[in-house]
């Protein structure tokens, strides 16, 4: 019967199975992960349930709306039960799957009320003591606005496989080839004031073969070194001008989970070359980071990060989408929690359009956009690491296009899964 379970998972796995994340872990360090973090056990499977609760509160620009188009205001929550299901079998197997649905409730905008879904699975073989193969499948649908470019949600959906073959050593130190292949839609719909169809401008098959490197240097911190080649390929044949290929190369270091010092810090070089001849590239610094420092009574957060997007707007390839944050945490006292968050991004398009103005002149313009955002909130302890917080969101976006503009504030109570 446990061969028959397990033969089951396996062929589900391969067939329908995710990149967990852009960070590989070693086979011995995730089957410790799964046994610490199990919450219940039946019979082969490890179950660990969460539960989350999220937005709950009033948004007072739901389509992000100009101030002179009369934005639209709603109360919004969304739920979100998730289920990771494990099974490790003698050692040398891992058997993985992640389900998780959310429901997104608008109580006046009923056409913005959704069920989102992110399913994942993987498998990982231990071979010969030193090898492992592994392979996942994901299937993410979600109404969400998929960069900053968006000012709408629009239901995307993205279906990526992935092989990878690595090679570990008793240290934890790891290198490995990995193939990915993926595909990513987006629904065309009647959105207010929104006469775009995201779908033909952004609809794409995208292929990327990397090779990784991971070495540990602390107990439980690694670096990693991860070189790849992109293709990407757009589905409509009148945008098919934006087809592109990429090369990237990463370094960085990866933080434990738990610990004084989390999250994950990554330095490189990006360059992306449109194929239509004529059509700017995209070269140079690209990266990401988000990490916290744990110090007494306080957190302090830094995020950054810097890559190329496509873009959906008239005739241009792509956009330079840079962030920059920071924020600080203060426990008060043992049950209050205060923080503050800041953010800044910047969006650049490379290439300039022909815009007509009021008066009906034109001009040429290289859009850029401004993004700022500072969140105050404070949260309650319930029981152990779980609370209550308050928070208001304070956005605005300005831009040198000047139908761009915009502004929003949201108010909500959220659950604090990490006080």
């Amino acid at each position: 019967m446990m061969k028959r379970y397990l033969l089951f998972i396996l062929l589900i796995t391969i067939s329908c199975s995710s990149v967990i994340g852009q960070s590989y872990y070693t086979f011995s360090s995730e089957m410790s992960g799964i046994a610490e973090r199990t919450r219940f056990k039946i019979g082969p499977f490890r179950l660990y349930p969460t539960f989350r609760i999220r937005n709950i509160g009033y948004d007072d620009n739901v389509y992000y709306r100009r101030e002179q188009d009369d934005p639209i205001s709603d109360y919004t929550a969304t739920l979100s039960p998730e289920l990771q299901v494990n099974v490790l079998f003698r050692n040398y197997l891992i058997l993985s799957f992640t389900e998780n649905p959310a429901y997104m409730f608008y109580f006046k905008q009923t056409r913005e009320r959704s069920w989102n879904n992110s399913l994942s699975s993987q498998f990982k073989i231990l071979l010969l003591g030193r090898f492992v193969l592994t392979g996942s499948y994901s299937h993410l649908s979600r109404k969400m606005r998929a960069t900053s470019e968006f000012s709408a949600r629009v239901r995307t959906i993205d279906n990526r496989y992935r092989i990878g073959l690595y090679y570990e050593t008793p240290r934890q130190t790891a290198l490995g080839l990995s193939f990915s292949s993926g595909r990513q839609s987006f629904q065309d719909e009647d959105i207010p004031g929104q006469n775009i169809l995201y779908n033909r401008a952004l609809g794409r098959k995208t292929r990327t073969g990397e090779f990784e490197f991971y070495y540990r240097i602390f107990s439980e911190s690694f670096f990693f070194m991860n070189l790849g080649y992109s293709e990407y390929d757009f589905i409509d044949p009148d945008y098919r001008w934006r087809d592109a290929h990429s090369y990237h190369c990463d370094l960085g270091i990866r933080f434990p989970l738990m610990g004084r010092m989390q999250g994950l810090l990554s330095v490189g070089y990006r360059k992306m070359i449109p194929e239509k001849e004529g059509r700017k590239s995209f070269s140079g610094f690209a990266g990401s980071g988000e990490i916290e420092y744990r110090f007494k009574r306080f957190r302090i957060r830094l995020v950054y990060g810097r890559n190329s997007q496509f873009s959906y707007w008239t005739e241009t390839v792509y956009f330079t989408e840079q962030r920059i944050g920071g924020g600080i945490s203060f426990y008060l006292t043992r049950f209050l929690k205060l923080s503050y968050d800041i953010r800044y991004g910047e969006n650049q398009y490379p290439e300039s359009v022909d815009i007509t103005l009021p008066g009906g002149s034109t001009i040429g313009l290289g859009r850029i956009d401004i993004h700022r955002m500072h969140t105050f909130g404070f949260a309650f302890r319930v029981f152990g690491s779980t609370g209550i917080g308050f928070d208001i969101d304070l956005w605005e976006r300005s831009s040198n296009l000047y139908l761009e503009g915009r502004s929003r504030y949201f108010v909500g109570v959220s659950i604090v899964q990490d006080f």
